[in-house]
């Protein structure tokens, strides 16, 4: 700040970097980024990927000085993109050539032997002068400045540890006493580096985050998350507890299990069927002797909603002693703050302000019903204390604790352990083609009988193609059916075309799925994931396919 700002300081690049004066001599770099660069009939694509990779900026002023190892790389990088593959080539240049050559590598899985083949011949086809590299060596050292560092770090085999940090010098694991290093002739003498069990490969964060700023493309997506953790909260409304759903807000039916003690929705979906449903008089297969007779909390707008907040005299987190006043505020009503996109002119025509994200619906809901009825230990809803409440709530005689082995029986939708040791046997030998979904064999744990370490992706497709089949032979089909629908439910709702007759069948059809799953399983199963359901096909009509909305995307970004 001594001497100002810098006139006409359009670009932000003065945030930190290492600084690469200019030692390129005769390289004239255009530094915008915008669509009109890109189209333009000059623009080196490849030079730009050089820039986007190294997150560098070239600095033209008047000092000189010798570029580092790490500017040296970009300017060898910024001439072989330049640098025409042979004298009039006007197609490639080298690193284009080597860039589409390592593409091909890793889609047909050539060996380095081939890739070395297929540079000797090329150089052989092509003119003398050419300058196209001879082996994957020296393509890979030619291109070294575009890779992320990586951090190979040693693990024991059996996955128990990483040598890592204090346990580094370990030569076995201090869990199960495997060695560390493989036994082998040539690495049994001084000095011999010796080869591991197993090892992985850490990429350290802070690279992959310049990496994913340095770029015009990905920097965008990336100021998504800072936009949407604004947005959790757009109407500043509490998303824990009872007034965890947008939509009905304080108009909720939920409530605290006395011996759970955690919030439930569990019978809050009844009064979204239609006035004459029979479910609505039913006074034993929900909560006992209860009849639904409202109707559903009504779809608030913008407008409705920013005049509430008016109301209530919230104030921005901006403004001054805001902290107090709405902390005082808060204590009475649901709200917590005014969001500051409550300013602009279009947001309280909005028509949803809060998008609910379907893909960590759809992995929950899933986890939910399939450890209850796998009965995972730590993860099933069905233990003793959802029994006691279960027998407070509701009518269930059958799954109450006999008198005189003081134990309850098991439920209907609980397998037993022959029929999960088949279904996880059954699991093991699944194939899918490749790159549509994990190896879910290496997901079942036959000794627990159970699934783990499944990632959001297996969950939906184990949810739309798998589960309703898995589960046929083994539950009942009072329990089964409804579980079927659900799958049925999301594969629709998440197809890539959607139709306003479609989705309006899937809004009526899943309170009545919801309410055949409550006449099942345990109030302590519907927590506030199970309940955003019923809102989920609304937003689908207003706002088209979830493919847009949902975090898929966003997380592939990102990782």
């Amino acid at each position: 700040m001594k001497h100002g700002f810098v006139q006409n300081y359009l670009v932000w690049y003065l945030h930190g970097e290492t600084e690469v004066h200019d030692g390129y001599g005769d390289t004239d770099l255009d530094m915008s980024y915008g669509s009109d660069s890109v189209n333009h009939p000059n623009f080196n694509r490849f030079e730009d990927m050089v820039m986007d990779a190294t997150s560098y900026h070239v600095m033209h002023n008047d000092t000189y000085e010798m570029p580092n190892s790490a500017a040296q790389k970009l300017y060898d990088m910024l001439n072989a993109s330049k640098q025409q593959l042979w004298p009039g080539c006007e197609t490639h240049s080298q690193l284009s050539a080597v860039s589409r050559l390592l593409n091909l590598k890793a889609e047909h899985h050539f060996s380095e032997r081939c890739f070395d083949q297929i540079c000797e011949l090329m150089k052989e086809m092509l003119p003398s002068d050419n300058v196209m590299t001879d082996s994957f060596y020296s393509t890979k050292r030619l291109v070294r400045g575009l890779g992320l560092p990586v951090q190979k770090i040693h693990c024991c085999v059996n996955g128990c540890m990483i040598y890592w940090e204090n346990d580094k010098e370990l030569t076995r694991c201090k869990f199960c006493d495997h060695e560390r290093f493989k036994r082998l002739k040539h690495t049994l003498g001084k000095g011999k580096s010796q080869i591991p069990y197993k090892k992985m490969y850490y990429f350290l964060i802070t690279p992959c985050l310049q990496r994913l700023y340095a770029s015009c493309v990905t920097a965008k997506y990336m100021t998504w998350h800072n936009d949407h953790a604004t947005e959790d909260g757009v109407m500043r409304w509490s998303t824990a507890g009872r007034t965890a759903c947008p939509y009905c807000m304080e108009n909720t039916d939920a409530f605290t299990l006395r011996r759970g003690g955690k919030q439930t929705w569990f019978d809050s979906h009844r009064k979204f069927l239609p006035d004459d449903h029979p479910f609505r008089q039913n006074k034993t297969s929900f909560i006992k002797n209860k009849c639904v007779l409202k109707s559903p909390p009504p779809i608030r707008t913008g407008e409705y909603l920013l005049k509430e907040i008016e109301q209530i005299g919230l104030r921005r987190v901006i403004a001054i002693d805001s902290h107090e006043i709405n902390c005082r505020l808060s204590k009475r009503t649901g709200w917590r703050k005014r969001s500051i996109l409550w300013d602009f002119p279009y947001w309280s025509s909005n028509m949803i302000r809060h998008n609910l994200d379907v893909m960590h619906i759809e992995k929950n809901v899933f986890e939910n019903i399939f450890n209850t009825v796998m009965n995972v230990e730590g993860k099933t809803k069905d233990n003793i204390k959802s029994r006691e409440d279960l027998n407070e709530i509701c009518r269930r005689p059958e799954l109450k604790k006999d008198p005189i082995s003081r134990k309850y029986p098991k439920a209907c939708y609980c397998l037993d352990n022959q029929s999960k040791m088949i279904l996880c046997d059954w699991l093991k030998t699944l194939k899918f083609p490749d790159g549509y979904v994990s190896n879910l064999g290496r997901c079942v744990d036959s000794r627990k009988l159970r699934l783990f370490g499944m990632k959001s992706h297996d969950c939906h497709v184990f949810m739309q193609q798998i589960l309703s089949i898995a589960l046929r032979e083994f539950l009942p089909n009072n329990v089964w059916q409804p579980i079927t629908e659900l799958s049925n439910f999301f594969r629709e709702l998440t197809s890539t075309t959607l139709t306003n007759g479609d989705m309006q069948r899937l809004n009526e059809q899943i309170p009545v799925i919801l309410c055949k799953l409550e006449r099942v399983f345990p109030p302590s199963l519907f927590d506030s994931m199970e309940h955003l359901l019923v809102h989920l096909a609304y937003e689908a009509l207003i706002a088209g396919p979830v493919q847009y909305r949902w975090m898929y995307p966003f997380e592939r970004y990102t990782y």
